[in-house]
């Protein structure tokens, strides 16, 4: 059985990142999200509001900014040491849409190998493409 878990890279994204937890909380993913090195405050609110609403979830600081592979590549070794299997990475800017979620989780087998990749575009393509 799978085990997914949401990582959300963070830098600077102190007005959306609330939005991104809550579409997490309401897919019941914990959520682990990375700040790298922000100077806004989003390491706070992202704390505050996974108190707040009773959410699974921590904060990670890295201490400057290292860019978002760093930040990804801190929140994968983050998920294996919590034991998940899988990883849904979501950006704190809101630009990918959380209603989407399902789609991902829905493809994802019953009985998954841990190299199972599942990738999205936020683009929508035409019909028949």
């Amino acid at each position: 059985m799978s085990s997914v878990v949401g990582i959300v890279p963070l830098y600077n994204h102190a007005l959306t990142v609330p939005e991104v937890l809550s579409g997490l909380q309401a897919h019941g993913l914990y959520a682990l999200v990375v700040d790298d090195g922000s100077t806004d405050g989003g390491a706070d609110i992202a704390e505050r509001w996974l108190i707040a609403n009773g959410a699974g979830g921590q904060v990670i600081r890295l201490a400057h900014n290292q860019g978002k592979a760093a930040a990804l590549l801190t929140g994968f070794a983050a998920a294996a040491n919590r034991g998940a299997t899988h990883a849904l990475t979501i950006d704190a800017d809101g630009q990918h849409d959380t209603a989407r979620i399902a789609a991902f989780l829905n493809a994802l087998p019953a009985e998954c190998p841990e190299q199972t990749l599942v990738l999205g575009d936020r683009r929508t393509l035409p019909r028949n493409y």
